[in-house]
């Protein structure tokens, strides 16, 4: 089993107990609705379920298949968390790639970016602020209007074609209260930095929100 296959059913177990689809004690779907929901191969599921089980989090009966344990929720969370810090895990990698791009495409917005993208940042600034929108959505779009104000046709077919990737770090998954208000903060630094005109400051404080939510998630366990 591949350590993306565990990562993929760790993150939608943690999703079905975020949208209260299964609680800590109750039986998992079968495996082939499992499999086919989270995108893996049975094989690759029955190994990932197994890991789980050394952890704690499930426990496999006999006859009546897999149950989250009643302590499940603890267990989740740090291991969850382990994604973050792991050095191999995928979201750690995604979180480091986002840091060697996105700091140069902020610089790069503050001297590029029009007046009339800096009122289209201010409005989702104001939207997230007002809780008008998915966080996701309006995440994503903050970040892909910054490559848009770099006026590079490279930057912003790079980050459009890895739109679906990037998006992972905005998963339902690593949703949590304080990630919202530590991305609202991040955001609001950012567009003071670009009102500026000011390169330097834009390039820290992109470095610095995307280093911010890194720790929420952390910290959270959960994101």
């Amino acid at each position: 089993m591949g350590v993306y296959a565990y990562e993929r059913v760790l993150m939608h177990i943690r999703e079905m107990m975020a949208k209260g689809e299964i609680r800590q004690g109750e039986r998992l779907p079968p495996e082939r609705e499992l499999a086919e929901r989270f995108g893996v191969s049975r094989h690759s599921l029955r190994q990932a379920l197994q890991s789980l089980g050394e952890r704690g989090l499930v426990i496999r009966r006999q006859g009546s298949g897999t149950h989250l344990m009643a302590d499940s929720e603890g267990i989740l969370a740090r291991e969850m968390a382990c994604l973050l810090t792991g050095s191999g895990s995928r979201m750690d990698a995604l979180l480091e790639f986002r840091l060697m791009l996105e700091p140069g495409i902020a610089a790069f917005a503050a001297r590029r970016i029009t007046g009339d993208q800096l009122g289209q940042l201010e409005q989702l600034v104001e939207r997230q602020a007002t809780g008008q929108g998915g966080f996701g959505d309006l995440d994503a779009r903050f970040h892909g209007l910054l490559a848009e104000a770099t006026g590079n046709v490279i930057v912003r077919e790079v980050m459009a074609s890895l739109a679906t990737l990037l998006d992972e770090s905005r998963s339902p998954v690593w949703e949590h209260p304080e990630r919202a208000a530590c991305s609202l903060g991040g955001h609001r630094a950012i567009l003071d930095a670009l009102k500026s005109r000011d390169e330097h400051a834009a390039q820290e404080a992109m470095q610095a929100h995307l280093e911010s939510i890194r720790k929420t998630l952390v910290c959270n366990g959960t994101g």
